[in-house]
Formats: structure tokens, C-alpha cells, sequence
């Protein structure tokens, strides 16, 4: 005799439709594709996992439903997924910038390999020269002067005594000691940006569901962004079109005629390398000054954003508090 099954009835398909509905109003965001509706929240994502588990103990039996159930829990994974969601071009300039100070360590330890005798007695002679050159001068320097120097010629005078003591020998292994220090020194300052640079990529990396909320918030605000950035393109097309050459000719006054001509470089060239040159630095310094900071926004964002939001929640009920918003409306 055929064994009765409560949940696989006529019945449970009808449940089953009745809980996937229930789920797709649990979503709460709109994909950005229209390709339908995504979760915005940890907490509606275990609301819909928690819905398909039910579903599942009902033992549908219609494909169509057990493939929508298929499509529920694989959002639900995707959910937790985490994607990078901060600026390449930031990682880019302040890793270009590490790797600038990896360069200038292995010139520094490449460049010791070619320190001879000659060469550090040579230098060990002109650095005693200048020593001794500005103590001489500083010896009759008037007062305020000397008060200005104070420390620098303290300085000056304990390396006079120091050279006093060396050879060219001592002054070799002073260089190779020093280049050391300048590599080390470089590498130290690429490690601590390369680190940087991870942990940034590590801090920005923000779960799907977090992903599909902010992508709906901007929407409207990105979409305004299209002139904005019109102008910024408007504005570099501008500079970038300004003339490196121009061209002149020599015209004879008596007949009026062209007798000669030529190309030569536009002064605007000069504002030209100079734009470039300051639009480098103030990206470069941005990087390096935005890195940290956007590191801890990105962790505490994409990390600890459930305290983040109670956090912001108590601080706007206090708010309503002050302004007298949260009073309660009499019947």
C-alpha cells in the first residue's frame, strides 16, 4: 500500500507559491537591470533563507517552483559574497608610488657597489672643504645670525671633529653605511604602502546585499553626475587641446609678400607642463592622504555596518530629541 506523504499534496504547491511570494516582498531593492528584486539587508537575506527552508520541507512537486526556489537560495549565497567596491585608480597611483621607493632602494644598494677609495677620498676632501668653509664664514657672522644657526652649526662642528678623524678608509665605509640606510630606509617606506594598498583592497570589499542598497541610494545622484563629469571632460579636452607650437611668418612691408616662416614652441606649452606636473602632485598627495582614511571608512562601511547604522540611528533620534521632532502626537 502506497505510503501517504502530509506534505506532498495539491495543497503544497499552493503554500509553496504563497511562501516565494512572501519572499519576493521580503526584497526590498530593485535590481539596478530590472532583472528583478534583491535583498538590501543580513536580515532579509536569513528571512528569505528561512522562507526557502520552509518551502523546501513542503516537498513541491511543480518544476517551476522548485526552480524559483533554486533562484532564492543561490541570491541568498550570492548575498554574502563580497565584491570591491573602492577606487582602482587610488591603488594604482599610491602602488606606483610604493614601487618608486623599491627603485630608489636598489639604486641606493646598486650604486654602493661602485664606491672605490678614489672616490670617497675625493668626497671625504670636498665635504671637509665645505665644513670648514661655513665655520669660517659663520666666525664672523653677525649675532642674529648666529642665534638663527644655533643648532646647525652645532651640527657643523661636531661633524668637523668627526671628519678630523677619519681617512679615506673610514669615509668609504661612512657612504656604504649611509646608502644602506637610504635602501633600507626606501624599502621600509614601500612595505608600509604596500600594506596600505591591501588592506584598502581588504577594508572595500562590501557584501552583495550591501551593494545592491547602496548602488539604489546613488542612483539618482550618479545619474545627475553625467553633467559633472561632461564638464570635467569639457574642461581636460580644453587643456589638453592648448597649442605646443605655433607657427610665424616674415612678411616684407614694402611688398607685403611672405619671404620666410617657421614653428616655434607656443609659451603656452610652459602651462601646458606645469598643469600636468601640479595635477600629478595633487592626485599623488590625495592618494597618500585619502589611503588611510578611506581604509577605516571602507572597514567600518563594509565591515561593522550594523553598528554603523545604530550608531547613525541613536545619533538621529538624539537629534530629533533636540529639535523637539520625537514628541508624541496627541489622539
Amino acid at each position: 500500500m502506497e505510503e501517504n506523504n502530509p506534505t506532498n499534496t495539491p495543497n503544497a504547491n499552493e503554500k509553496v507559491r504563497q511562501i516565494l511570494d512572501a519572499a519576493f516582498y521580503t526584497f526590498s531593492v530593485e535590481a539596478m537591470d530590472d532583472s528583478g528584486r534583491q535583498p538590501s539587508s543580513k536580515a532579509e537575506v536569513e528571512a528569505v533563507k528561512d522562507l526557502m527552508a520552509q518551502a523546501r520541507k513542503l516537498d513541491p512537486t511543480d518544476p517551476e517552483l522548485l526552480n524559483e526556489i533554486a533562484q532564492y537560495e543561490a541570491i541568498c549565497d550570492e548575498a554574502y559574497e563580497r565584491r570591491f567596491v573602492g577606487f582602482k585608480w587610488l591603488m594604482i597611483i599610491v602602488a606606483a608610488f610604493a614601487a618608486f621607493f623599491v627603485y630608489d632602494g636598489c639604486s641606493s644598494l646598486k650604486t654602493k657597489k661602485t664606491y672605490t677609495v678614489e672616490m670617497a677620498a675625493k668626497n671625504y676632501d670636498m665635504e671637509v672643504t665645505r665644513v670648514e668653509k661655513y665655520l669660517t664664514e659663520m666666525a664672523t657672522a653677525p649675532d642674529s645670525v648666529l642665534k638663527a644657526r644655533k643648532k646647525y652649526i652645532k651640527k657643523q662642528e661636531k661633524r668637523s671633529k668627526e671628519l678630523a678623524e677619519m681617512d679615506a678608509d673610514k669615509y668609504l665605509k661612512e657612504m656604504k653605511k649611509r646608502a644602506n640606510r637610504n635602501a633600507f630606509g626606501s624599502f621600509r617606506t614601500a612595505i608600509f604602502w604596500f600594506i596600505m594598498v591591501g588592506l584598502y583592497y581588504k577594508a572595500t570589499l562590501a557584501p552583495v546585499f550591501l551593494i545592491n542598497k547602496r548602488q539604489r541610494q546613488m542612483h539618482v545622484i550618479m545619474t545627475g553626475a553625467g553633467w559633472l563629469k561632461k564638464l570635467i571632460f569639457f574642461l581636460l579636452g580644453l587643456f589638453i587641446a592648448l597649442p605646443v607650437t605655433e607657427d610665424y611668418k616674415i612678411v616684407d612691408r614694402s611688398t607685403g609678400s611672405v619671404v620666410g616662416g617657421g614653428t616655434d614652441i607656443s609659451p603656452l606649452l610652459i602651462i601646458k607642463i606645469m598643469g600636468i606636473v601640479i595635477i600629478a602632485m595633487f592626485l599623488l598627495m590625495m592618494a597618500l592622504i585619502g589611503l588611510p582614511i578611506l581604509t577605516l571608512v571602507g572597514y567600518l562601511r563594509n565591515y561593522q555596518y550594523e553598528k554603523v547604522d545604530e550608531f547613525f540611528d541613536k545619533a538621529m533620534q538624539t537629534i530629533k530629541g533636540w529639535a523637539g521632532m520625537n514628541k508624541p502626537v496627541a489622539a
